[in-house]
């Protein structure tokens, strides 16, 4: 009882959540309602607001957006990436897209997939992202977060995207506690009645495809359609790694550097079509009675992941080469890995998403009062299938059975897919505002229903969803494994999770949010939300932020932030399954945003920020009862933004630092945990990024050339390990080598190592042309990693638990003596790819 009335009590008392106005209803800002964004156009990024402007917004102050109070401009940190920035960025997804524009955003490979990385912010799934397209969450709530419509390669359906850096829960939902991706698509922001086909063809990778959309309007009805397919080959890349399965640590170049297997093959396609299977992308828009819109949108995306992983030897098990007895009679084997006859691309992943929505929205404006009122409602129905297979499956630790050998030697075996389910998420929500002459207020619901289930067409006995080396599959939640037993080994199966056939929970959210404007030179706007999940404890997020909008040339704001993350429905469920519930991951800020107009052409922007945050895992690999803070960090940050634009020449240049102010500290508990956090969150994190591009156009703008320069340095916690751990751990092998070759080959080791340098610079250069041959025809062409300073090597990691896991002493220090399994604990970006020279083309055609 007492929760309810603390919800009834949130609406209609506590003033926060998601402010509208009258401008609302035509410009796209961070400000916008979610709903809101669906009846939106694609602005120009920045306009400066001229006289008539100011005096309007005076004489209107109430009407402004919180962040942005003149018409067109972006909003305070964030970005806005138009319709013409996608055409023209050299960019294989929407990951390459932020890379460009973003400040201080940039992607890595990592086992599960690519991930972002923003203000200080990486991991190995993009957990702490949200993506929502036309107002619909498209993450995956299950396992891996924003995933398919970063991975999909086709663009040309984008309208417009708002990168919003840095915690926006209130706003957008618990969760988004590093940044939102807001999707606007053309469909639901064109008003041409036309029709456009285009093709694209990449080289090196061997993609191609080519789309088709088609729009008709009349007074009461607006259709639109868009239509894509892209097949994508991949290639074969020049990828260097540690070997860490051998008796020794190697480093090298696969299929050049190394002996053993698999290492000593060359890698197979990387960037290839999960199964063959091209990438599909379908999307309906009919907006009819002027008030409602109705869609439908499929989207597929897979390939290859985790970079140097493109290519293994099927593991079909391991057979005993000998067995001996130890002090106490007990035998002890000695075993070798057996392979199967071909390389597999089995590290791949395939995700396929289909959503429809239907929203409405009511509004009424009465001018000569200043007052009114804006209705927004939204039902979305989304499913979408999740398929990933890695050739660590299962741990072999004895011989495999000559029928299961048979099944580990078919890559079609649903026995290899390491995640297979489906996530089937109901959402609705229900907004109102009530706007009054200094300001307004807002008040909202949401209720989304989760299904968690076998993959689509897949039997039952194919769920595998799980945690943390734990992966369900069949009716009684088993983990396929092998032991030893009594007369000899057979597959055996051990309980963990208790996941079971499959799910369902359900979340509530209320929030709210005040907007007032006392004076023309002062906002103040406080957004809170309380968020219910069934198998979490609840979560709060409040953000309050105070805007000095002191004349058309300069903006202020101070913003405070505290968010939070809810685990993910595995994670949820598996912590239930225990009688437990999960706490909400913790994010605290503070932030500061100043931008300076000084003339129409010119535009700067300052960020400062100091996050804390928590860093949040499964209690240990082997019992899941419990989903925890496992560490902390805070550091600070500045973000500097600098744009001109003319008739003919555009330029943006920005630069991000992160700037460590307390080391991670790890609460206690089993070392694993802390060793993953360590790998993922700081190594890989460059503290200092740089980024410029030149747009120009000419010939009475009929062709445009575009130039993107991005530069990065300085991985401060990467080069404290490195003087830490591997080094001293390189020093250590060196004191226990037993002859003078073993020696020599250490020595060899590190000298390797060290001339990868595999934290220094990187930075890289790629350009495009566009030339619009008439009204119907553009033809365009871009070159990436045109000039790299370190041959275009895309670094890449895994969670690095391999290290150790049985002697977390041995494991700190960095290096085991156990010469079966010895091998440095190094920092995973060690690891890299090296991407091709790729020129691509492109066609379009208007009717």
């Amino acid at each position: 009882m007492k929760k309810v009335l603390g919800i009834v009590g949130l609406i209609f008392i506590t003033a926060i959540g998601f402010a509208q106005t009258i401008t609302e209803l035509k410009d796209c800002n961070e400000e916008d309602f979610l709903n809101s964004k669906s009846t939106t156009y694609t602005p120009p990024k920045y306009v400066l607001p001229n006289s008539n402007m100011w005096k309007k917004w005076s004489r209107n102050r109430h009407n402004r957006h919180t962040f942005g109070f003149q018409k067109n401009r972006i909003s305070l940190g964030a970005t806005i990436i138009t319709a013409e920035d996608i055409a023209l960025a050299p960019a294989r997804n929407l990951l390459d897209l932020l890379e460009v524009y973003v400040p201080g955003a940039y992607w890595l490979n990592a086992e599960s997939g690519k991930v972002i990385g923003m203000q200080g912010w990486i991991a190995s799934r993009n957990l702490r992202y949200q993506v929502l397209v036309d107002g619909v969450n498209v993450n995956q709530h299950t396992h891996s977060g924003a995933i398919n419509e970063l991975e999909n390669w086709d663009l040309d359906d984008i309208a417009q995207i708002e990168v919003i850096r840095g915690a926006a829960a209130a706003r957008y939902g618990t969760g988004a506690v590093a940044g939102v991706i807001l999707i606007s698509t053309k469909a639901a922001n064109s008003d041409k009645k036309q029709t456009n086909i285009n093709g694209a063809f990449m080289s090196s990778y061997n993609s191609m495809g080519g789309n088709f959309s088609h729009r008709v309007s009349n007074d009461d009805l607006d259709f639109s359609f868009f239509g894509s397919w892209r097949k994508t080959a991949g290639y074969s890349p020049k990828a260097f790694s540690n070997n860490l399965n051998g008796q020794k640590p190697e480093f090298g170049y696969l299929g050049q550097d190394f002996s053993v297997a698999p290492f000593d093959k060359t890698p197979l396609a990387f960037y290839n079509d999960y199964n063959n299977t091209p990438q599909l992308k379908l999307a309906a828009h009919l907006r009819f009675r002027k008030k409602w819109n109705l869609r439908l949108r499929y989207t597929s995306a897979g390939g290859t992941v985790g970079g140097t992983a493109t290519q293994t030897l099927q593991q079909t098990g391991m057979v005993i080469d000998s067995v001996t007895t130890d002090a106490n009679g007990f035998p002890v084997y000695a075993y070798s890995r057996e392979y199967a006859d071909e390389l597999v691309n089995l590290k791949a992943f395939q995700t396929r998403q289909f959503t429809v929505s239907l929203g409405r929205q009511w509004n009424y404006i009465d001018s000569s009062s200043n007052k009114g009122y804006i209705i927004n409602s939204q039902v979305s129905w989304n499913t979408q299938d999740y398929e990933n297979r890695r050739d660590t499956m299962f741990t072999f630790n004895t011989s495999v059975p000559e029928n299961t050998r048979k099944r580990l030697s078919d890559v079609d075996d649903p026995i290899y897919k390491k995640h297979n389910f489906s996530e089937t998420t109901l959402n609705l929500r229900l907004s109102g505002t009530y706007i009054f002459p200094i300001g307004q207020i807002t008040l909202g619901t949401e209720y989304t229903h989760h299904t968690i289930g076998i993959g689509w067409g897949d039997f039952a006995n194919e769920l595998r969803v799980g945690e943390e080396g734990a992966f369900v599959n069949s009716n009684k939640s088993k983990v396929l494994g092998f032991s030893a037993q009594q007369g000899g080994f057979t597959p055996s199966t051990f309980s963990e999770g208790f996941i079971g056939n499959g799910w369902y929970s359900y979340q509530t959210d209320a929030f709210s949010e005040l907007s007032l404007s006392p004076a023309r030179w002062v906002n103040f706007t406080a957004t809170s939300r309380l968020t219910n999940h069934a198998y979490s404890k609840t979560a709060w997020n409040h953000r309050f932020a105070l805007n000095f909008p002191v004349n058309h040339q300069h903006s202020l704001q101070l913003s405070r932030q505290i968010a939070h993350r809810l685990a993910t429905e595995e994670q949820l469920y598996a912590t239930y399954s225990y009688d437990n519930l999960a706490s909400p991951e913790r994010f605290d800020g503070i932030s500061f945003n100043y931008q300076f107009t000084p003339t129409y052409h010119w535009r700067f922007a300052v960020q400062a920020y100091q996050n804390q945050v928590e860093l949040s895992n499964l209690h240990t690999r082997q019992s899941l009862q419990y989903f925890r803070p496992i560490g902390k960090t805070t550091y600070r940050g500045i973000e500097l933004e600098a744009n001109y634009t003319s008739k003919s020449l555009s330029i943006g240049a920005n630069y991000s630092r992160v700037i460590p102010i307390e080391e991670p500290t790890y609460f206690p508990g089993n070392y694993a945990d802390s060793l993953h956090v360590q790998t993922t969150f700081f190594h890989n994190n460059p503290n200092q990024i740089a980024k410029l591009w030149v747009r120009y156009k000419f010939f009475n703008n009929r062709a445009t050339i575009q130039a993107n320069f991005r530069t990065m340095w300085d991985y401060a916690y990467a080069q404290k390990d490195l003087n830490e751990r591997v080094y001293p751990a390189f020093d250590e092998l060196e004191t226990v080598a037993e002859s003078p070759k073993e020696l020599e080959e250490i020595r060899a080791l590190k000298q390797v190592f060290l001339q990868q340098d595999p934290y220094n610079m990187d930075a890289r250069l790629d350009i495009s042309a566009s030339l619009k041959i008439s009204d119907n025809i553009v033809i365009s062409a871009y070159v990436l990693n045109l000039w790299s300073n370190n041959n275009g090597r895309r670094y890449t990691y895994d969670d690095g638990l391999q290290a150790h896991e049985t002697d977390p002493q041995l494991a700190q220090f960095g290096v085991s003596l156990d010469k079966r399994v010895s091998f440095i604990y190094s920092p995973q970006r060690l690891k890299f790819i090296e991407e091709p020279l790729v020129f691509g083309l492109k066609l379009n055609l208007t009717l």
